[in-house]
Formats: structure tokens, sequence, C-alpha cells
């Protein structure tokens, strides 16, 4: 299994005008799921759910009070699980705030390609050039500053940045859902394209159920901190039972909940 999580509990504290110890506000209650290779496994749910908050225990980012997960076989938050925190990158929805504006697109690829050893100025420039134009970009947008790109062209340079550790998976948070329709088609339809080509493997958070059908392979519904429904097959996601899933797809034209 790429990656496994159990029994992920987080909680924050919520505001108090008391000094004393202040109650907590449970996020995830309990959640655990499964990543397999070569699989685009959709994390739905409304805003303030907790998705993005679980993202940020998969990555690495946000220890969990309880549970455990486990990435390429290690414990992503034991301190020698050197390996578990190379295997996966994460991409996020403000690709303005991903990149330093100040920086030319060179200088953002070389932030991740820095720690890879033994690569030398002139190697740095080519190995960023070359995951540029696996994105569909070019060497020629290295010397290019972040305003000087469009939308789409940017969350490709965070997609090439996210591929510099060749990660074998990619947390995409939100990751179209600030772009232009047209333009999320063209994203998606990379990332499927790179899922095809490089074996990779995505886990896809988002509140936006026509972007799940257009890449995921399956489907798991979140609400207030859980896992309400899981749809094994996309195709399938019409066949939920739960309330809230199905709320969530009466909500999206096209969806025939009869």
């Amino acid at each position: 299994m790429l990656l496994q999580a159990s029994d992920i509990h987080v909680s924050f504290p919520e505001a108090s005008p008391f000094f004393l110890r202040r109650r907590r506000r449970p996020v995830l209650k309990g959640v655990s799921l499964f990543l397999r290779e070569g699989q685009c496994l959709g994390i739905v749910g409304e805003s303030g759910c907790g998705k993005s908050t679980l993202g940020r225990v998969l990555i690495g980012l946000l220890r969990p009070e309880r549970g455990r997960v486990l990435v390429c076989g290690e414990d992503l938050y034991d301190r020698r699980g050197t390996k578990a925190r190379r295997c996966g990158s994460v991409v996020f929805q403000d690709y303005t705030s991903s990149v330093n504006p100040r920086f030319r697109i060179e200088a953002v690829m070389n932030e991740p390609l820095r720690t890879l050893e033994g690569l030398d100025k002139r190697e740095l420039r080519e190995r960023a050039a070359e995951l540029l134009e696996r994105v569909g970009l070019g060497g020629g947008f290295l010397e290019r500053y972040p305003h000087q790109l469009s939308g789409g062209q940017l969350q490709r340079v965070c997609i090439a940045r996210a591929l510099a550790g060749a990660p074998r998976f990619l947390l995409l948070d939100e990751a179209v859902s600030s772009l232009d329709v047209s333009v999320q088609v063209q994203i998606m339809d990379l990332l499927a394209e790179l899922k095809e080509t490089h074996g990779l493997s995505y886990l896809f958070i988002t509140h936006d159920l026509e972007a799940v059908t257009y890449l995921c392979d399956s489907v798991l519904f979140m609400h207030d901190g859980v896992f309400v429904e899981e749809t094994g097959d996309v195709s399938r996601i019409g066949d939920v039972t739960h309330p809230f899933a199905r709320q969530l797809l009466s909500a999206v034209a096209g969806f025939d909940m009869a």
C-alpha cells in the first residue's frame, strides 16, 4: 500500500476570553483511508468539514493527536521516516502565494532541486527546464517572473516543482478550484497524462464533484470530520445512499438522484 492512514484524530482549541483551560473542537474524528499505486482518490466535502486538515496530516505538515500514517511502508511521523517524507508532494489551491513573486521561475524551481545531491548550476537549470517541459511549458519560462504567467501557467509551474523530488504521489488540495473552467480542464488533462506516463498516484481534495468525476477513480465523502460514504468506482457515484452525499450530488447539474 502506498499510503495508509488509520484512526486519525485532530482537534483545535476554541477561542475563549478566559485564560483557563480552553476547550478543543474536534476536526477529524477517527478517519482512516488508503491509497494504492496508480490510484486517484477523491476526498469530497463542504468547506470546514476537515478535508484540508486531513491533507496536512497526510503530507506531514500536521501531526495527529491520535492515529498513524504509513507512507511507502514507513511511519510518516517517525524521525527516521525520511523515505516516507520523500514519497509525497503537494500542490495547493493558491498558486500565487505558493511562489515568491520576487523570484524568477528558475529560482522557484531550484528550491526543491537543491535538495538533490550533486547537481551543479548547469544541471539544476537543465533539470528545471526538463520539469517545465513535462508540464507543457518549456525552458523559456525560467527567465520569467510569476506575474508574467497566467494562472494556468503558474499552477503548471507549481506542479512541475512538486515533481522535482520524483514523488510517488501528489496531494492536490483544491488545486484547480481557483482556475477558470477551461483552464481547469487543461490542468486535469495534464494530471491524467502525468498519472499515465509516470505512474503517479493522487489524493485529490476538493468540493467540486464534476472535477472528481473527471479525474478520480474512487471517492470518499467527508462530513463533519468523518467519512460518511465511499464510492470504489467513480462511475457509480450516483448510487450513493448517505443523505449528505446525495445532497451534494443533487446540487450538481447532470446527476439524476431519482
